[in-house]
C-alpha cells in the first residue's frame, strides 16, 4: 500500500535545493531505521532513482551542504552501528518531523481501512444472502471453518487459524459461481484477518449470532 506524504516545507522552500535533490532525500527517509540512519549504497539508490551515480553523488552533497544529511565513512566498531556499514547516513531536521507525520498518517490510514471493513461486513450479514452458511462462533477461531457460499452447497472456503485460506471448487460449478462469489468471500476473509483487533471481531460476533439465529 503506498501512503500521500507531505514534503517537509523547509525542503521545497529551500532555494539551493533542485527537486531531484528533495526526492533523494525522501528516498533514504524510507530507507531510515529507527536511530535516525541508514547504510544505503549509491548501487541501491541508482536502482531506486533510475539515475546515475554522478547524480546522486551530487544531489548527496547538495543535501550535506544545505544541513538536512549527515554522510559517515568507514565506521568504526564501538561506534552505535555494526563495523560493516561502509556508510553511514543520518537524516537531519525535518527528518524527525517528517517521520513522524509518515507514522500518523499510516495508523490513520490503517484504522480506516479497519473501518471500511466492519462497514462491508456489516452490510454483508444485512443482506439477503440465501444458502450462504456464517459459523456462529466465528470469533474464536480455535478450530478450522467452512463457509458455504455457493446456493448448491459446492463451493466451500475453509478458514484455518492460522490465517490460511482453501477453496474447494466442484468440477461441475462454473467460473461464473466463482466470480460471483467472489465479493462476499474477499469481505469475509478480509476481515477475518483483522482478528488481531478483539474488540472489532467480538462486534462482528455479535451480529454473526444475531443473524443466525435470526435465519
Amino acid at each position: 500500500m503506498g501512503y500521500s506524504v507531505s514534503i517537509p516545507k523547509v525542503l521545497y522552500k529551500d532555494k539551493k535545493l533542485k527537486d531531484f535533490d528533495i526526492r533523494l532525500y525522501l528516498i533514504i527517509a524510507e530507507h531510515v531505521n529507527e536511530h535516525g540512519y541508514s547504510r544505503i549504497t549509491n548501487d541501491t539508490l541508482t536502482h531506486l532513482i533510475d539515475k546515475k551515480e554522478t547524480a546522486i553523488r551530487d544531489a548527496l552533497k547538495n543535501l550535506v551542504k544545505a544541513g538536512y544529511l549527515h554522510v559517515k565513512l568507514n565506521a568504526k566498531q564501538n561506534e552505535m552501528y555494526p563495523q560493516d556499514f561502509k556508510r553511514v547516513i543520518w537524516l537531519i531536521d525535518p527528518y524527525n518531523t517528517w517521520r513522524n507525520r509518515l507514522k500518523k498518517e499510516r495508523e490513520k490510514e490503517r484504522k480506516k481501512s479497519i473501518e471500511n471493513d466492519k462497514r462491508l461486513f456489516i452490510a454483508w450479514l444485512r443482506a439477503d444472502c440465501k444458502g450462504i452458511r456464517f459459523p456462529v462462533n466465528i470469533g474464536g477461531l480455535t478450530q478450522n471453518y467452512a463457509i458455504e457460499l455457493s446456493n448448491h452447497g459446492k463451493y466451500l472456503m475453509y478458514l484455518y487459524p492460522t490465517g490460511e485460506e482453501r477453496i474447494q471448487l466442484e468440477p461441475h460449478e462454473s467460473q461464473e459461481v466463482f466470480d460471483r462469489m467472489w465479493m462476499s468471500r474477499q469481505i469475509i476473509f478480509k476481515v477475518l484477518r483483522t482478528k488481531a483487533q478483539s474488540k472489532t471481531l467480538d462486534e462482528l460476533t455479535k451480529l454473526a449470532n444475531e443473524k443466525n439465529e435470526n435465519d
